[in-house]
């Protein structure tokens, strides 16, 4: 009777703790989940949607608002003070929720140029669609009105992604800023 009983709870062990039915994905549905590849093997699949543009705050650098201003291109040294208020505001028409206000040190001069002007002047590529990311955080935004800080950049990697088969043909531009991370990583000295 023992060995019964040790048996039934060993199988009930077994199925409790076994694998998960697979479950069926929807692609229309944005949602983390698994697909099957081949048996017992699984990848996950994560869509990741950004905040929407109506949530985010107005952010004020040296008491000026400015419009699209990217956080992460803004050099974290020579911030002075920041200053975070919970209420919303509405500017031009446009309510913001929250405000960020950011002094600088006296002694620096944030030069801020939109994105689209940084590929002007300072890309000379094609006219071909173009995917931008900072330090490999995919920008989303209108590129016209997202500002960055050009003295902050340290390099700009632009990646030709050209595929006639699936009908692609962009450019990926990587705009690397001076975080001491990128720094070290540059000055790495790669042998091959």
């Amino acid at each position: 009777m023992k060995n019964i009983i040790i048996i039934c709870l060993t199988i009930l062990t077994l199925n409790s703790s076994g694998q998960e039915k697979l479950k069926t994905i929807d692609p229309k549905v944005r949602h983390s989940g698994s697909i099957n590849i081949a048996k017992n093997k699984a990848i996950k699949v994560i869509f990741t949607e950004k905040n929407n543009p109506n949530e985010s705050p107005a952010i004020f650098l040296n008491g000026k608002y400015k419009k699209g201003l990217l956080l992460q291109s803004i050099n974290p040294n020579m911030i002075d003070s920041l200053t975070i208020k919970k209420e919303s505001i509405e500017i031009d028409n446009k309510k913001y929720n929250g405000q960020i206000f950011i002094q600088t040190k006296k002694s620096y001069d944030p030069k801020l140029i939109s994105l689209v002007e940084l590929k002007k002047q300072y890309l000379r590529i094609d006219d071909k669609p173009a995917i931008i990311s900072i330090n490999d955080e995919i920008i989303t935004g209108r590129y016209n009105d997202c500002l960055i800080d050009e003295n902050y950049i340290l390099q700009i990697h632009i990646i030709r992604i050209d595929n006639p088969k699936e009908n692609i043909n962009i450019n990926l531009i990587k705009i690397l800023t001076k975080t001491e991370e990128n720094i070290r990583e540059a000055e790495r000295i790669m042998l091959r």
